[in-house]
């Protein structure tokens, strides 16, 4: 398997778990980077509450987000993508 693209992208703020609308948030310049391409499947490590995994579950079929923290997978179950395989 080939990697095409590796993204990195540190929040410059932190938002709590409780934060009724942290679990809203998204980082829209994701979709900017990959420049309407679609893919079939794509990683994301330390997926949080899903502020990366929104945007990018629009660019691909199939998207796997690990994240070690059972309250931010819980958060980003919340957010219903249906193309992703929580982890």
């Amino acid at each position: 398997m080939k990697m095409e693209y590796m993204f990195l992208a540190k929040c410059k703020k932190e938002y709590s778990w409780e934060d009724g609308c942290s679990n809203q948030l998204e980082e829209p310049h994701l979709v900017e980077f990959f420049a309407g391409q679609k893919y079939n499947l794509a990683l994301e490590v330390g997926a949080g509450n899903g502020r990366c995994a929104a945007p990018l579950s629009r660019v691909c079929d199939d998207l796997v987000v690990l994240e070690s923290s059972r309250d931010g997978l819980n958060q980003l179950i919340k957010r219903g993508l249906d193309n992703t395989i929580p982890v």
